[in-house]
């Protein structure tokens, strides 16, 4: 199984390094990164190319959003990956650890037909929780933030949650379910299109979890 991971960048330069600097000490044999940045004017796609040449980079018109430049990543890896194969979702302002693609190698093999979500830590100390995962009423537009401040040593290995929706930050999903349910629905969410998408696959029958096994860090 090959992980292709997706991040959509726009002038965030010094994130977008950082960001893929640490990719760059996974474990690359079965990962692939492909960068789509959507016209930036600070330096970013020559950054790209300079230095991380083993990137692929794709190039918006500056009128993709979050959810139109996950769809041109999107599209590139289902035209060349398996059916076994899973795309990560990963925004520019994150950091991940060196055993993170372990991580997400046992884990999709662990849990088939889902969708699995990364546990947001604080970048300054590596140990508070900013976001374990969220428990949404859609009646009432309540919210519940899972284990805020917590320390993401106090859970032991294994611990996840099931959770309500799931964002672009650390988020693992089956090639099978773009295949299935289309892709992110740009028309009417530009910026959002990584909630609805969690919401139509849910209801379609994948399960959402947030793994505190896969840490990303916030910077």
């Amino acid at each position: 199984m090959t992980i292709f991971c997706v991040i959509p960048v726009h002038n965030r330069k010094a994130l977008t390094r950082n960001c893929l600097l640490s990719l760059r000490k996974l474990n690359r044999d079965n990962f692939t990164i492909i960068v789509v940045d959507d016209y930036s004017t600070d330096g970013t796609s020559e950054m790209l190319d300079e230095e991380f040449p083993e990137v692929t980079h794709l190039f918006g018109d500056g009128n993709l959003w979050w959810s139109g430049a996950m769809n041109m990543g999107v599209k590139y890896v289902l035209g060349i990956c398996k059916p076994e194969d899973s795309i990560l979702a990963l925004n520019d302002d994150l950091e991940v650890p060196e055993d993170y693609m372990e991580k997400l190698s046992t884990l999709s093999e662990k849990h088939q037909d889902t969708l699995i979500g990364s546990v947001i830590v604080d970048s300054k100390d590596k140990t508070t929780i900013l976001n374990g995962g969220i428990k949404q009423n859609w009646w009432h537009a309540k919210r519940e933030v899972f284990n805020v401040n917590e320390k993401i040593t106090s859970f032991q290995e294994g611990h996840s949650h099931k959770v309500s929706l799931l964002t672009g930050r650390g988020v693992l999903i089956p090639v099978k379910a773009f295949r299935d349910l289309g892709l992110y629905r740009v028309e009417h969410y530009k910026q959002y299109g990584d909630i609805e998408f969690s919401k139509r696959a849910e209801r379609a029958g994948y399960k959402l979890i947030v793994s505190y096994d896969l840490i990303v860090y916030s910077q």
